[in-house]
Parts: structure tokens; C-alpha cells; sequence
């Protein structure tokens, strides 16, 4: 799959994810309208879908990892919700991504257009750290 597509597919998770948490929607349907008013296309969509189902299924691993690598001043309830989507989605990518790279610089673009001036700088900070210490993308 194209380095482009990749990125969309990436995009329409982190958008759907954050709808489903603001709403009392279901994922399927948010994604349905992303098709139907966004012109989403509707294969990248289904693939976005897989992602974020999967990343909820690892929901508790990804935020003790979360905990784990940030500051000690900091706490994963602290965090602004979309950062805390990207981290979710980033780290089971991650873990099942041949291109760990790609997908870390993938979320830390999302990162760049949706979040905090600085959540880009730490969610690769702790992205790079889950690489190294799991020996990831080698």
C-alpha cells in the first residue's frame, strides 16, 4: 500500500476515533457519514475502522506505556484527548508495522495539524522510546 493511502487510512482513524469519544455515535455509523458527506473513501475508511477496534482491544497496554514514558510530572489524565488518541493508535501500529518509522512519522504529522503546538515533539519523544526499548523497526 502507498505511503499516501497509509497516511489517510491513519487520518480517518485518528478523525473517527475522536468522533466516536465526543459522541454517543458508533464507530460504524461516523464512519458510514465520513463516507457518505466527506467523501471518505470507503475502503481506507474499513481500514481505519480495524485499526482503531484494534487499538481499543489493547487499550490497557497502550496507556500503561503511555504512563510509563511520560515525564513524572505528568499523567496520562492530563493529556489532551486527542494526543492520547494518537498514542493509542501509534502504539498498536507500532507493534505490528515492518515501517515503525513511517508510522511514527505518520502520527507525529497528524499530531502537528490537529493538536498542541508541543504534543508533536513529546508523542515523538515517547514513540522513539517505545521503538528502542522494544527494539522495534530494525
Amino acid at each position: 500500500m502507498s505511503s499516501k493511502r497509509e497516511f489517510k487510512i491513519r487520518k480517518y482513524a485518528f478523525k473517527i476515533y475522536y468522533s466516536f469519544l465526543q459522541s454517543d455515535e458508533k464507530i460504524e455509523v461516523i464512519a458510514n457519514s465520513m463516507v457518505r458527506h466527506n467523501n471518505a473513501e470507503k475502503e481506507l475508511v474499513e481500514r481505519g475502522i480495524e485499526i482503531i477496534n484494534a487499538s481499543i482491544e489493547k487499550i490497557d497496554y497502550s496507556d500503561n506505556l503511555i504512563s510509563k514514558y511520560l515525564r513524572k510530572d505528568w499523567s496520562i489524565d492530563r493529556l489532551p484527548l486527542l494526543d492520547l488518541i494518537i498514542l493509542r493508535l501509534a502504539i498498536y501500529e507500532i507493534f505490528q508495522s515492518k515501517d515503525v518509522i513511517k508510522v511514527i512519522d505518520d502520527y507525529v504529522s497528524i499530531s502537528s495539524r490537529y493538536s498542541e503546538p508541543m504534543s508533536p515533539d513529546y508523542i515523538n519523544g515517547i514513540l522513539e522510546k517505545i521503538k528502542k526499548d522494544f527494539g522495534l523497526g530494525k
